[in-house]
């Protein structure tokens, strides 16, 4: 029988032609063709086959060696067309021409597509659904649907995009939401900066913001009309009379910010200059010159003048004040001190250096010269033969005071005894006894061969005798008594002159107030506790 072709370029006749009808996966004009679709597979047992290339429906044809599927189509790929090329997501295998579906990161048309791949992924709800894996610069979300920090625009929309936010360089880009992630407004200015995008320097400063320099306006509240400057000069609004670029200080010839600068109206006298501080208002004054306008003297001085005040140097001991009469200079003296400073005593008065005035001088009209002592001691100046401090009695060896004087002695032939000065016959010295005069009486003591002795004066409450030491002159003491002439309570006792024992608890008194394991009382008796 013979065989046609449909390529055939005989023009010879063909009688009759015989075509074989094939089962499914075989074509050719006798079957022995893999139909498309189907490769053919060969083995000793099987022979030749055709069988169904496993493509899942998206290839029409396949390797016949490998099996591979050739020319992947409906946006599949892989050896078997068994998953979603890049872009599209689903499963492939399921065999129908939608299987794999664009991703949409977030709009399918090509400008609103900001993923070029996606990753399948399955819903809460069970249901196919894909997360864009590869999201562009600025873009975030599982399908690249907003913007990023940093970034603002609208990707939802068709031909919206996420661009980069403007804040000047002036945003805490640290911060999360540092910019409108819609609008781009920026949020979080830093610097002292402000508006939309961080690009204006905020109220009440000045300078500019995209050189990163926004400074406080500092305008000084007594001197400007406002807080807010001028944004570029930093130039605050002054009142009248004021100047410097935050008004804080007066004009020359203006002074005392405080009070809205004043004219300086400066004492000509007194003053300096007639220019004043332009900040105080105080004017500059002369030595001594006192006063905003320089118009009176300092407290000690005095002489108000051209040439300033001179200081008053009123003495500290002699002077009630500091402060001396403003016209002449005569400073307040104390009782009996004279001088314009009160640095002495009036005539027949002294020391000055008590400080409670000048003391009368007191000397005995029959002894002395004058009624005028020595300002500083207070010595009388004494008649010849006279002694004493008001030369009031008769010196060592003279007698008979009267108004010439005292009268020399005549020599004392016994040895240690001395001329009396009433009577200026020769005696022993005051408590002295002896031939010569040589030792002090009972209850005496302290020995001088001119002087005599001194009495003991011992306080008979808190010594059991009179006598006293010969030399030291120390009295002895009962029990609970001390001092020289035992007229004090001892440590450990209270109540002078009943001296009763305090009986303090060393362990719980002040130890200040204790000495050698004894501590003392107060006069009621009462110990200091800690």
């Amino acid at each position: 029988m013979e065989i046609a072709a449909k390529d055939s370029k005989s023009l010879r006749k063909i009688g009759s032609v015989e075509k074989c009808v094939c089962p499914q996966g075989y074509a050719g004009l006798s079957c022995e063709l893999c139909a498309p679709g189907y490769r053919s597979v060969t083995g000793p047992k099987i022979g030749h086959i055709c069988e169904r290339c496993d493509c899942y429906n998206h290839a029409e044809s396949c390797d016949n060696a490998a099996g591979r599927c050739e020319n992947c189509m409906h946006h599949t790929t892989g050896r078997k067309c068994e998953r979603c090329v890049r872009g599209y997501y689903g499963n492939a295998t399921i065999g129908t021409p939608d299987d794999c579906k664009p991703c949409a990161c977030p709009l399918q048309i090509p400008e609103n597509n900001f993923s070029p791949s996606c990753t399948s992924v399955q819903s809460p709800a069970g249901e196919s659904d894909y997360i864009c894996d590869q999201c562009a610069e600025g873009y975030e979300g599982n399908k690249c649907e907003r913007c990023a920090d940093g970034y603002f625009g609208n990707p939802q929309v068709p031909g919206g995009y996420c661009q980069k936010c403007d804040c000047s360089g002036n945003a805490d880009t640290s911060a999360k939401g540092w910019c409108d992630s819609l609008t781009g407004q920026c949020l979080k200015c830093l610097g002292n900066t402000g508006g939309w995008n961080c690009d204006e320097c905020l109220s009440e400063h000045h300078g500019d913001a995209k050189q990163r320099f926004c400074q406080p306006c500092a305008c000084s509240p007594s001197g400007s009309i406002s807080p807010q400057c001028d944004v570029t000069s930093g130039q605050c609004v002054c009142k009248p009379g004021v100047i410097g670029r935050t008004c804080n200080r007066c004009a020359d010839g203006y002074g005392s910010l405080e009070t809205g600068c004043e004219p300086c109206k400066c004492n000509r006298i007194g003053s300096k200059s007639e220019i004043c501080d332009p900040v105080s208002g105080y004017c500059s004054c002369k030595p001594g010159v006192f006063g905003i306008t320089c118009d009176s003297c300092l407290e000690g001085y005095f002489g108000f003048s051209v040439q300033g005040c001179q200081e008053c140097r009123c003495d500290r001991l002699g002077s009630l004040s500091v402060q001396c009469d403003e016209k002449n200079g005569q400073c307040s003296c104390k009782p009996h001190v004279v001088g314009r400073t009160c640095d002495r005593c009036e005539d027949g008065y002294w020391n000055l250096q008590s400080g409670r005035g000048c003391e009368e001088c007191h000397c005995n009209r029959t002894g002395s010269l004058a009624s005028v002592c020595d300002k500083n001691t207070g010595q009388c100046n004494c008649k010849p033969g006279v002694g004493g401090k008001f030369c009031d009695q008769c010196l060592p060896g003279y007698f008979m005071f009267g108004p010439h004087g005292c009268r020399r002695c005549d020599p004392c032939d016994r040895p240690g005894h001395i001329c009396d000065p009433t009577n200026g016959r020769c005696v022993c010295p005051p408590y002295t006894s002896g031939s010569r005069c040589e030792r002090c009486v009972r209850n005496a003591w302290g020995y001088d061969p001119l002087n005599g002795c001194k009495p003991c004066d011992c306080n008979l409450q808190g010594s059991p005798q009179q006598n006293c030491d010969p030399v030291t002159g120390n009295c002895v003491c009962l029990e609970g008594f001390e001092g020289r002439l035992c007229d004090q309570c001892r440590i450990g006792f209270y109540n002078f002159p009943n001296c009763h024992k305090c009986d303090c608890n060393f362990d719980g008194s002040v130890p200040s107030h204790c000495r050698g394991g004894i501590c003392q009382c107060n006069n009621r008796g009462v110990c200091p506790c800690k």
